[in-house]
């Protein structure tokens, strides 16, 4: 969403990082949706969240827009997202829940019921937020919205391993973190903002957070 030159500029300073550039963000299902269609679900969905300054909030569910929606909404209440397998079973969720005790989960209708039994075999104080429930035309936003830069050393998003030798571990990634591998991949221009993504491997790995969303 944004390149090497604008995050330079912006560094220290209290500007967005994600903004209208007035052109496609996302391709899904042949339906285009611009910036400010992102920034504004972003907004929508963060208005759902009564979180503090590094709460978690968990993302379970398959590759779709509103993965993106909800990350930027929890980066916009300066939460920390936990991304996790939209394959998950319950068992799996459930440890996730305990370990990292969010305080929302948001859901699609694929893995709902999943997050229910997770909930309850957790015996977690989630509350489940599933996509198909929000209506983002109800919300109103400003034209001039967008979602500010976090601080570098500020926890964005905590991913887990595959647990080959254990229970899976939350890795705690910076907002530097995330930045540092965006701007590797830019100086050697394996990808530009000209270029068209295509988002196979699922958002809860690290590389597509860094090269898609």
């Amino acid at each position: 969403y944004n390149t090497i030159e604008n995050y330079k500029n912006m560094r220290g300073i209290d500007m967005n990082f994600l903004y209208n550039r007035k052109k496609t963000a996302i391709i899904y299902n042949d339906i285009e949706y611009s910036y400010r269609d992102v920034i504004n679900s972003a907004k929508c969905y963060s208005s759902l969240i009564a979180i503090e300054k590094d709460e978690r909030v968990v993302i379970f569910t398959e590759n779709r827009p509103e993965f993106i929606y909800a990350f930027f909404a929890i980066w916009d209440k300066e939460g920390i997202a936990v991304n996790i397998d939209g394959s998950y079973e319950i068992e799996h969720v459930a440890y996730v829940l305990k370990d990292s005790d969010p305080k929302y989960i948001f859901v699609s209708e694929n893995n709902y019921e999943t997050a229910v039994k997770a909930k309850e075999l957790s015996n977690s104080n989630v509350t489940i937020i599933k996509f198909e429930n929000i209506d983002v035309k109800s919300c109103f936003v400003s034209e001039e919205a967008g979602i500010k830069q976090p601080e570098d050393d500020k926890v964005i998003v905590i991913l887990y391993t595959s647990g080959t030798t254990g229970e899976p571990k939350g890795v705690m990634l910076t907002f530097s973190n995330i930045m540092s591998n965006m701007n590797a991949v830019r100086e050697i221009e394996v990808i530009t903002e000209k270029d068209r993504i295509l988002g196979v491997l699922p958002f809860h790995h690290v590389l597509p957070l860094c090269t898609t969303i």
